[in-house]
């Protein structure tokens, strides 16, 4: 996916205002549960935050913003609006389900797959059609057994030259970064630890230096490899229109089924639900998730996703050979837009894998442990009057170290941004 932040200038206007942060939860109207991940936004911009796992948000706004009102969206919900002057922290929503139930057939004069290759069709009128910057949100977490191995939370200035060309290269500028202090990873510590040793005895032979552990936002003391997955470039470019979603592809529709089920509502807008469920395995996933279409301009709007991962057959051998196993691997991908005067942009991107790891013994008690790794992109704002491209000396480089490549912006700093708040498991 391709996702994008905010100029300089732009940035460097909104930092000089005074700024205001008004707190809140989102609940379910009659059952009082949380709503988690409801859009809290500035009317008419892209300017807002998300609701965390227990419905809490805070957002950051300036007193000088022309948006007099918030409004709060939510798949399934009716959408809210409040004035901005009169909202007084810490707010309670209370939103109310709209639509039909998700369980409820609908029947539809044309088969799911038609609309889903008219909404891909329709991508150029419905998406960005000229240059744009934005700033996001982005944070990556690891958990061993429900314990936080580490955090790291980034803020990214972007520009994207042109949305739909998947030649062109999108430019990263990263202006805030920070971590959780690291938590040793357990699992196979004692291979570590020998593995360590090793490496000590042979540096001192050669006398050389060990060269430390590097890794941006963890450090396991150990194999990295086992907790590391990706860095940011990988929701930064979590994108449909630039990915390969085998369920979007006509020629792979066959390896699906899909019906439609139900209606939902988002910003205040009619939603298709169609469902869809994989026949097998399709390139090593076993899927099934809904894709959401603006029932007026066919453009998809929400994709979110589960997957049970099948681990390839030519990696089992390897992985019994280390006494590995790995079992009860998911993976869960969502996707939502926010709609601009007549134009869908990015609105927020999350990933989130989990696995059971085994390591066998011939003599001593096996190793278990079960990991949940995850990242979220949550794009803070839009500008497509003065976005400008990222100077090359600023430009992110996914091969170096994030924290070697933080180039700040002026009167930036954390309290300014909105951010997904942490959930603590």
């Amino acid at each position: 996916m391709l996702v994008l932040i905010a100029v300089a200038g732009f940035v460097g206007i909104c930092a000089a205002q005074n700024k205001k942060a008004l707190t809140g939860s989102v609940l379910e109207a009659i059952s009082k549960k949380p709503v988690p991940f409801a859009a809290v936004t500035l009317q008419s911009s892209l300017l807002g935050t998300n609701t965390n796992e227990n419905g809490e948000f805070k957002l950051v706004y300036s007193e000088d913003s022309g948006d007099k009102r918030i409004t709060i969206n939510c798949l399934g919900f009716k959408s809210r609006s409040l004035a901005l002057d009169s909202a007084q922290g810490p707010l309670l929503v209370y939103l109310e389900r709209v639509g039909l139930e998700l369980n409820e057939v609908v029947v539809r004069p044309l088969a799911p797959t038609w609309y889903i290759s008219l909404a891909m069709k329709k991508l150029p009128e419905n998406y960005p059609d000229a240059p744009f910057s934005s700033q996001a949100y982005y944070r990556q977490q690891v958990y061993e057994n429900s314990e936080l191995l580490g955090r790291t939370e980034v803020v990214f200035q972007s520009y994207c030259p042109h949305y739909l060309d998947t030649a062109a290269h999108n430019q990263h500028q990263l202006i805030l970064y920070r971590q959780s202090d690291p938590t040793e990873l357990q699992f196979m510590r004692d291979k570590v630890e020998k593995d360590r040793k090793k490496d000590a005895k042979k540096a001192a032979k050669k006398k050389t230096s060990v060269p430390p552990i590097e890794d941006d936002g963890l450090k396991p003391g150990g194999d990295q490899s086992l907790v590391s997955f990706g860095g940011p470039e990988m929701i930064l470019k979590t994108d449909f229109i630039r990915g390969d979603e085998p369920f979007l592809d006509e020629k792979q529709f066959k390896k699906f089924n899909y019906s439609f089920q139900g209606n939902s509502s988002y910003e205040g807008r009619s939603l298709m639900v169609i469902v869809f469920e994989a026949k097998e395995a399709v390139d090593h996933f076993r899927m099934n998730g809904k894709v959401y279409l603006d029932a007026e301009s066919m453009a998809i709007v929400t994709i979110e996703y589960n997957a049970a991962i099948e681990i390839p057959l030519i990696a089992k051998p390897i992985l019994l050979l280390y006494g590995l196993s790995i079992n009860d691997a998911y993976y869960h991908k969502k996707l939502q837009y926010a709609l601009i005067e007549g134009r869908w942009y990015p609105r927020d991107f999350q990933w989130e894998m989990s696995a059971h790891m085994e390591k066998r013994h011939f003599f001593d008690p096996s190793e278990r442990a079960d990991f949940k790794m995850g990242q979220c992109l949550l794009v803070n704002s839009i500008d497509r009057q003065g976005a400008q491209p990222v100077p090359p000396a600023f430009r992110f480089d996914a091969k170096k170290k994030m924290s070697m490549q933080v180039h700040p912006l002026r009167n930036i700093e954390w309290k300014d941004i909105n951010q997904l708040a942490p959930f603590e498991r």
